[in-house]
């Protein structure tokens, strides 16, 4: 059981943290809207990364910018009553959708599924996490499209 909650504190401060290591708890407390990253070299500023934030403190858009601050790429997200991310998006600089995770966790808030889709929104192979009873991830199963099993990753913990 101590284990457990361990793992569960573990997995919750991971995801209370945006890319800024901002707790998800003050972006929410202070209103936080927008998170701008810049980088100044030789003289010149560039924006690097914008984030933005909803009103439960979740990182919902966030924009990568290349060295001559154009538009690289952006990932849009979408979160459960749990805020835990059921949908993950990203768009090229051209605007076009390059790839869409969908996520599924079961009662206790564990990762169970992630399907990944193409552009094409056709499913392109998905992971199927397995927990033990005390909670840990101890595999990760990678299935094709076809459903047809790829890999398999395992997960041993010492103590």
């Amino acid at each position: 059981m101590k284990l457990k909650l361990l793992m569960v504190v573990f997995f919750v401060c991971g995801l209370l943290y945006t890319s800024q290591g901002q707790k998800r708890k003050d972006l929410k407390k202070y209103h936080v809207k927008n998170i701008t990253e810049t980088r100044t070299e030789d003289g010149k500023t560039i924006v690097e990364e914008k984030n933005t934030i909803d009103k439960n403190g979740n990182l919902i858009e966030k924009t990568n910018y290349n060295k001559e601050g154009l538009v690289k790429s952006i990932f849009k997200y979408a979160y459960n009553a749990q805020d835990d991310v059921v949908l993950e998006e990203e768009y090229g600089a051209d605007g076009k959708l390059k790839e869409r995770k969908v996520y599924l966790y079961n009662s206790l808030g564990e990762k169970t599924e992630e399907h990944i889709f193409g552009s094409d929104l056709k499913l392109q192979k998905k992971h199927v996490y397995v927990y033990d009873a005390k909670g840990f991830k101890v595999e990760r199963k990678t299935i094709d499209a076809n459903g047809q099993l790829k890999a398999t990753k395992k997960y041993v913990y010492t103590f």
